[in-house]
């Protein structure tokens, strides 16, 4: 298997779900915009309307975490993060760093680290985890790609 780039992926040598290494880094401390009153309130408001969200599986399965806890559980991904971030864990969470809900898992956890986008510079949950890359400096990417870029910022 190749390293992780955004060559190797577009060129269909490996896929996403190849590059995870299933240690489970990125369940044990999860990192979302949202408290646990406004995950609450977003997933009784979309379960009366009858749309699917996200927000039901987090409120169905995720832990708020303090500060303190986040550190016992990942404290390299932990460390990253801004001191007033809301943290999680998840209930679905294996003892051998699986999902129970693979299946039905809520596209926050699908889509994680970039979530369609193409890959940045982000705080990963894990220093091996198989999605970490190395990007060039802007300036050495080729200019096909940065062309890309520009048409999507448009």
């Amino acid at each position: 298997m190749c390293h992780f780039n955004r060559d190797c992926v577009a060129s269909n040598k490996v896929s996403m779900a190849e590059l995870c290494t299933a240690c489970g880094a990125c369940c044990r401390v999860i990192y979302v915009d949202q408290s646990p009153a406004e995950i609450r309130a977003i997933a009784q408001l979309t379960r009366v309307l009858g749309i699917p969200s996200d927000m039901q599986f987090a409120a169905e399965h995720w832990r708020p975490l303090t500060r303190e806890e986040a550190m016992q559980r990942n404290p390299f991904y932990t460390r990253q993060l801004p001191a007033d971030a809301h943290l999680y864990t998840c209930d679905q969470l294996g003892e051998d760093g699986k999902c129970r809900a693979y299946e039905t898992r809520p596209l926050v956890c699908r889509g994680y680290p970039w979530y369609g986008k193409r890959p940045e510079p982000i705080p990963l949950a894990d220093p091996e985890c198989g999605y970490r890359v190395e990007l060039p400096d802007p300036g050495d990417e080729p200019k096909d790609l940065r062309d890309e870029d520009a048409e999507e910022d448009r």
